[in-house]
């Protein structure tokens, strides 16, 4: 086997199992996902096992590339997709990130600086974006 790019046979096969213990940080799509790897990454064959070629010449993972957006989403959202916001003044002032679930909803608001948010003024929520239910923090009880 050579590299894509390279050309060089210095090619390292790279596999560690994590069974549904995955994560991958999405960040220009604000989202995190988590479980089983997605073989849509072209760095799993198998949910239970990350697995991939490396070239040690020029670092490239070797497979087909780029990945789409709407491939890097799909699969990733079994239980709904949630949308975390900061609403000030009753508009929608950012998203803070896309979960696929309210337990990752939760991990993503303790990470933020909650409390300097809404000492503000301004509201933390979810919104499923199936349904447009709200879920407002601390306590993320539907509204």
């Amino acid at each position: 086997m050579t590299c894509d790019k390279c050309n060089s046979d210095r090619i390292v096969s790279i596999s560690a199992k994590c069974n549904d213990m995955f994560t991958a940080e999405v960040k220009h799509l604000k989202f995190n996902a988590e479980g089983y790897a997605n073989s849509n990454l072209n760095i799993s064959t198998n949910g239970d096992y990350v697995d991939f070629e490396m070239c040690v010449e020029c670092g490239k993972i070797q497979g087909d590339f780029p990945i789409s957006d709407e491939t890097l989403k799909e699969g990733y959202f079994p239980e709904g997709e949630f949308d975390l916001v900061i609403i000030r003044q009753g508009y929608t002032v950012d998203l803070i990130a896309k979960c696929s679930s309210l337990t990752q909803v939760k991990m993503e608001y303790e990470k933020m600086d909650h409390d300097l948010i809404m000492s503000t003024g301004a509201i933390i929520m979810a919104i499923d974006t199936e349904d447009s239910t709200t879920y407002k923090a601390p306590l993320w009880e539907k509204q």
